[in-house]
């Protein structure tokens, strides 16, 4: 732990001139424009890459029992999913999703912390747009605090990322209760905790705020910024990709106190959607104006059946195709059922089962979902 704290002495100045320099980094790479582009050289924040490694048990640095320990259960976990979620999905989305491997822009409303399945199912994409309403979030330095306190903190880490590694999606009432915690304090650290374990790098995260032009400003305030930036590469990668994470109420009532994010989301054009445990919320009148949308500016969706309804599929989309299977819904979101869904699954000789189940019908031991495209654009 010694040479990590060195290694974040040495370079903490860094994270102190970034987030207080509130248009300098702007200059440098604009995250409102098209394609994010960075200059060169990349500009590297080895505190922000540390604490990645660190909290994904991944570091070298910590020799304690207690983090060995963290280490080695989370390398367990992580087999787990590789096992069960990643690599089924990749077969599936290698075999029947070629379209996903197009999309370089991704828009993942109501995502909470979900960095991983965003990233399993479109792998090539170098700007991605997560919005929830869990505060975004900040990173601390771990030799600050006394031990107890470490293993405290990667201990709440673990259980909230429980429900995400076993069922394919966070809960919202886990998250509102599990990341807005004093130093568990936002989305922030699940993803950066996915990034890691993903094999990427955490180049560095910039606390940023939304300009009236739909732009973003680095921010210097921490304790009220709505939103971060985290750029991060693959070894061998040239460019780097860019993440958002908005805190943000995506109600229509919500996005009327927040008109700079619906500026933003016009400035990024065409992307693709991804939506997945998204409570129903689309298909619920208050939700009208981001449901249009992601129905306006998607080039391809692929989503489960908590997303856009269908019958607004239809009317945007050139080519709908549905996998694996949808009986019912849960009993909590019965209401929300599509017989018109069901009927596209009613020939289950022609739709492709899934081979791994994600989602809120877990219960049920099935998968639904829906891939629809714009053949104008893909």
């Amino acid at each position: 732990m010694k040479k990590l704290l060195f290694l974040i002495f040495c370079f903490g100045c860094i994270a102190c001139t970034t987030s207080g320099s509130s248009q300098a980094d702007n200059n440098q790479n604009n995250p409102s424009k098209e394609d994010a582009e960075v200059s060169s050289p990349v500009v590297m924040n080895p505190q922000h890459q540390a604490f990645a490694l660190w909290i994904s048990g991944l570091s070298t640095q910590d020799t304690s029992s207690g983090y060995l320990k963290y280490q080695e259960s989370s390398n367990n976990i992580w087999r787990k999913v590789v096992t069960g979620k990643i690599n089924p999905i990749l077969n599936f989305r290698d075999s029947f999703l070629a379209p996903v491997k197009k999309v370089r822009k991704l828009f993942y409303p109501f995502s909470g912390g979900d960095f991983l399945y965003a990233n399993v199912f479109f792998p090539e994409i170098d700007t991605l747009i997560m919005v929830g309403l869990e505060p975004p979030g900040s990173l601390f330095i771990p030799d600050s605090l006394p031990n107890p306190e470490r293993q405290s903190y990667l201990s709440k880490l673990s259980q909230s990322l429980f429900f995400s590694n076993e069922l394919g999606f966070f809960r919202t009432l886990s998250m509102e209760k599990e990341l807005k915690q004093i130093r568990l304090n936002g989305t922030l650290h699940p993803i950066v905790f996915y990034l890691a374990r993903s094999g990427y790098q955490i180049n560095r995260i910039l606390p940023s705020k939304l300009l009236s032009d739909g732009s973003l400003a680095v921010s210097a305030d921490t304790s009220r910024t709505q939103s971060n930036i985290i750029y991060y590469q693959k070894a061998g990668e040239t460019k780097e990709r860019v993440l958002y994470y908005f805190s943000i109420d995506l109600s229509d009532s919500g996005l009327k106190q927040t008109p700079a994010f619906t500026q933003f989301l016009k400035n990024q054009g065409e992307f693709g959607v991804f939506l997945k445990a998204a409570s129903y919320l689309l298909h619920q009148a208050p939700f009208s104006t981001i449901r249009g949308h992601i129905l306006e500016q998607s080039s391809v969706l692929l989503q489960d059946d908590s997303g856009v309804p269908l019958k607004f599929l239809k009317n945007q989309f050139d080519d709908i195709q549905v996998f694996g299977e949808y009986t019912q819904t849960i009993p909590l979101f019965a209401s929300f059922y599509q017989p018109e869904l069901k009927s596209l699954f009613a020939d289950s000789a022609k739709v492709r089962k899934t081979g791994f189940i994600i989602g809120y019908n877990q219960q049920f031991r099935q998968t639904n979902l829906i891939f629809a495209k714009k053949m104008r654009t893909l």
